[in-house]
Parts: structure tokens; C-alpha cells; sequence
């Protein structure tokens, strides 16, 4: 192996741990700042909170949480070389995984881009209405990014469970994941029911890949 890339690695592994420590505290500061919406809010609400500028803190957050899915798509790249070598060619559940990511990442980023409109917006007129159903955009985004981020995991989860690259238990974690985000995403009530078993499984995985390097064929001549 080439030790010079380990330290590469290692960030990649640690993305996973990152990651949703960087939105979750984004998030945080986007409720901190008064414009987090329950979906079930009313106009009137809704046309509270944006009827005031929003504060810097708010554009903190949202930074926070784009620079979290920022660091979700190293680990995911991180752990789909693990996956791909486990499973061998043509390695089409770990590709599929790693797409499953991607796409669970833009679809964050639709409900990103929503949060920065209502932020740059609010305070200058912003209907009420309009503003409602730019909230509950995000949070069909939301219900989209649940979705792929579970059917990341499953898939993730069945490669461990064929291929033994990540414990059992592991593969069983991410699959179960998966079940509880497409119960999620048809029932948005139970949609919160899945993400304890993803972060766990995030956590979990990082870890792994910190003490898993990558193996590196030799090239030849």
C-alpha cells in the first residue's frame, strides 16, 4: 500500500463521523435563529417568521449543513472503494450505493437552496403563502434525501452481508435502516424512526474504515 495516501483515507473515513455532526449543528442554528418550520406550521406562522431579516446565525447554519453534505460525499466515496473491492466486478450494488448517495445529496441540496431564498428574502416582502409552500418543498426534499440516504445503507448493508467486508450486524443495521426510511417516506409521521439506525450506522462504519485501508494493486512493469 501506498502510506502516503493513508492519511487520505483517513479523512475519508472520518467524513462519516463529520458529516452529520456539521448539519446537525447547522440545523441547529437554523432553529436557534427562528426559521426551522414544522411542516404542519400555519401561514400565519410561517408569515411571522419571515416577516424579520434573518440573522447571520441562520446563514452560519446553512453553511454548516452544506459543508456536511459536502463531507457525507467523501465518506461515501471512501466507503464505496471498501465496497467495490469487496464485492468484485462488476460491483453494480456498490455503484448503486454510491449513486444512491449522490443522489440523496442533491436532493439536500434542494431544501439548501430553499432555506438560502426564504433567508435572503425574508424581511423584504416575502409573500406568506409563497414562503409556506417554499417550506414545505423543503420538506418533501427532505422526505427524497431519507429516502436515497436509506437506500444507501441497504445497499451498503447487503454487500457486507454477501461479501463480510463489514461485520454482520452492520449489514443488518443499514438494511433495517432502509426498511424504516421507505416506512418513513410512505408514512411521514414515522419518518424520524430511521435516523438513529443511520446515524449509528454512519458512526459505526467510520470507524471501521479508519482501522480498513484501502488494498492497492501493484502496477505493473
Amino acid at each position: 500500500m501506498n502510506g502516503s495516501s493513508r492519511p487520505t483515507e483517513v479523512v475519508g473515513a472520518l467524513c462519516g463521523i463529520i458529516g452529520p455532526i456539521l448539519s446537525f449543528g447547522g440545523f441547529m442554528l437554523i432553529g436557534f435563529a427562528g426559521f426551522a418550520v414544522q411542516p404542519s406550521a400555519s401561514v400565519d406562522e410561517v408569515a411571522r417568521i419571515v416577516a424579520q431579516p434573518a440573522p447571520p446565525v441562520a446563514f452560519v447554519g446553512l453553511s454548516l449543513d452544506i459543508l456536511g453534505s459536502m463531507a457525507f460525499a467523501v465518506f461515501g466515496g471512501r466507503l464505496w472503494g471498501t465496497l467495490r473491492q469487496a464485492e468484485g466486478a462488476p460491483a453494480w450494488l456498490s455503484m448503486t450505493a454510491f449513486g444512491a448517495m449522490l443522489l440523496a445529496i442533491a436532493a439536500s441540496f434542494v431544501d439548501k437552496t430553499i432555506f438560502a431564498a426564504i433567508f435572503i428574502q425574508a424581511g423584504r416582502g416575502l409573500e406568506p403563502g409563497v414562503a409556506a409552500v417554499l417550506y414545505a418543498a423543503a420538506s418533501a426534499s427532505f422526505l427524497l434525501f431519507s429516502a436515497f440516504v436509506g437506500l444507501f445503507t441497504g445497499l451498503a448493508g447487503m454487500v457486507a452481508l454477501r461479501t463480510g467486508v463489514l461485520p454482520l450486524w452492520l449489514g443488518w443495521l443499514g438494511v433495517a435502516a432502509f426498511v424504516l426510511a421507505v416506512i418513513g417516506v410512505a408514512v411521514p409521521e414515522l419518518g424520524f424512526l430511521a435516523f438513529p439506525l443511520i446515524l449509528l450506522w454512519l458512526i459505526a462504519t467510520s470507524l471501521l474504515l479508519l482501522r480498513r485501508p484501502l488494498v492497492r494493486q501493484a502496477r505493473a512493469g
